[in-house]
């Protein structure tokens, strides 16, 4: 992908992410909770940023390698894919979230973040899954890139 194309991807992702956590001020907005934070992942009592990063690595680099299997694999249907994809995402979210929240996007945790002004431990949103991000495309290309012929 071309660096134009991914930071279009990014950007996208960012604004909607953005424009998702003004619907959800929206609809929040008047009720007073210090735990709502309209939606912002946070890492629970007890749980270090190491950790949480961690945690959101290895659950985004599973995320990813899966995407990067069902989008490449030409023998299953479109629903076969996103039914993996989808329950990859329900895994990561389940297993994440009484520890991280289970984000695995930075966009995710950015756009309520940005609306709500709670910017508490955000470094382990961007950091865990875009370092698992890069390590499941890496490890797809090495296991599964067809080498062309001359």
């Amino acid at each position: 992908m071309k660096l134009e194309k991914a930071a279009y991807y990014v950007v996208s992702q960012l604004v909607g992410a953005t424009l998702a956590g003004l619907v959800l001020l929206s609809i929040f907005g008047g009720i007073a909770s210090p735990t709502l934070n309209l939606g912002v992942n946070d890492l629970r009592a007890g749980v270090s940023a190491a950790r949480g990063t961690v945690t959101e690595a290895v659950l985004t680099f599973f995320l990813v390698f899966v995407i990067l299997a069902a989008s490449d694999d030409k023998e299953s249907s479109r629903a076969e894919s996103s039914l993996m994809v989808g329950l990859v995402l329900a895994f990561g979210i389940f297993v994440g979230g009484p520890i991280t929240g289970g984000s695995l996007n930075p966009a995710r945790t950015f756009g309520p973040a940005l609306v709500s002004g709670h910017w508490s431990n955000h470094l382990v949103y961007w950091v865990g899954p875009i370092v698992g991000a890069v390590i499941a495309a890496y490890a797809y290309m090495m296991l599964f890139r067809k080498v062309k012929e001359p």
